[in-house]
């Protein structure tokens, strides 16, 4: 659990990490703030999957909390590395 959002997984049977984000209404009543932070997520994924445990494979969740909104892109790519570590233990 970070600062900006929540990680949920579990073991897959795949040959690859397979990712979901989810943002509720809750987070932003805007369309387009919701979308923004998901690809905002998605992009620091794509950048940094070297980073991911390369033997285990895993199902990830990911939601945001409300914090989020005033996130800047920084933060969240330390948030969600520093989630990325801990999975790895």
């Amino acid at each position: 659990m970070g600062k900006f959002m929540v990680l949920r997984f579990i073991r897959n049977q795949h040959k690859e990490h397979r990712f979901s984000v989810i943002i509720s209404t809750k987070i932003s009543n805007k369309a387009v703030t919701r979308n923004r932070f998901r690809r905002q997520i998605q992009e620091i994924i794509r950048l940094n999957l070297e980073t991911f445990p390369p033997k285990d494979h895993f199902d990830i969740l990911i939601l945001p909390k409300k914090a989020i909104i005033e996130s800047t892109y920084a933060e969240l790519e330390t948030d969600l590395l520093s989630l990325i570590s801990q999975l790895k233990a």
